[in-house]
């Protein structure tokens, strides 16, 4: 073949290398598991105003209920990358303030309720709950149950004759588009009224090389390979203020992190929609917990 005529080989080689034939393959993978999947998937970008996208969205109805117009929704907000070093998580014990943390990534019809705080006066004393919390979402949640949280990360590059861990860029490049994409989406999401949306977003990147976690608190230090880690990062600039959470995942653990952590979660506050009738019309206490 001449110079610039590139072979059928070449051709599908250097498709495999920019990473399109990989968000297919994980749209493919996404579809497989009931979510209705849209590639490139437009958003605002809330920070310049201008229009982006992300790579895969995966939306799937987990639960529907007419009688109260209650709706459960999951939807994955994917970013892929076709990247063949590994990527470390460097990880410690969380903390009592990590396991009170409020997800921003979902969304209830009452984002808080007012809990009774005992009090020696007659006067009423109440603090607000977030709704996470308040259900006590964080006994079923997948990362909530863990003791330990990873709190940095990094790619091992290959420079010259060795191997070192670079984060240039990393955190910013992978964090800002996820996090843009749903924050959008849920200003996209909070201007519906029809039914009481429990909408749970999933922000997850998946990788198509290893996964591997460090305990930094273990007395040897040793790579575990891993199918997902979590991340949580603290952003902020004019527009974005919060600790976010994104799933680092890998291409041949996805179906499992969807069947196995995404989806029974979601699963999980079905119950409640039908235990309580006054769960989602209520603020002050319906559940009546008492602090």
């Amino acid at each position: 073949m001449c110079a610039d005529h590139p072979s059928s080989e070449e051709i599908i080689k250097a498709v495999k290398s920019s990473g399109y034939l990989m968000e297919q393959e994980v749209a493919s993978i996404i579809e497989s598991l009931g979510f209705h999947v849209q590639t490139n998937k437009a958003f605002a970008d809330l920070d310049e105003g201008t229009s982006r996208e992300i790579d895969v969205a995966g939306i799937k109805e987990i639960y529907k209920n007419e009688a109260n117009n209650t709706v459960i929704i999951a939807e994955i907000l994917c970013e892929t990358k076709n990247n063949q070093n590994p990527f470390v998580f460097i990880g410690r014990n969380k903390t009592a303030a990590d396991k009170l943390r409020t997800p921003k990534e979902y969304i209830f019809p009452i984002p808080s309720y007012e809990v009774d705080v005992s009090s020696a006066n007659r006067l009423r004393a109440y603090r607000e709950i977030s709704a996470f919390n308040y259900l006590s979402l964080s006994s079923n949640h997948y990362d909530f149950i863990k003791e330990t949280k990873a709190v940095q990360f990094c790619k091992i590059v290959r420079d010259k004759k060795s191997w070192k861990a670079n984060h240039d860029g990393v955190y910013y490049s992978i964090f800002y588009p996820l996090v843009k994409c749903l924050l959008s989406r849920k200003k996209d999401i909070l201007k519906f009224s029809t039914y009481r949306y429990i909408w749970l977003f999933f922000p997850i990147v998946v990788l198509n090389s290893s996964i591997y976690y460090i305990d930094s608190t273990a007395s040897a230090i040793t790579p575990e390979a891993k199918g997902y880690v979590t991340f949580v990062r603290e952003l902020k600039n004019k527009s974005i203020d919060g600790k976010f959470s994104v799933d680092f995942v890998s291409k041949e653990y996805l179906p499992r992190f969807v069947s196995e952590c995404i989806l029974p979660f979601a699963e999980s506050i079905i119950p409640l929609c039908e235990s309580s009738t006054d769960l989602w019309n209520n603020k002050q206490n319906p559940l009546g917990i008492t602090l």
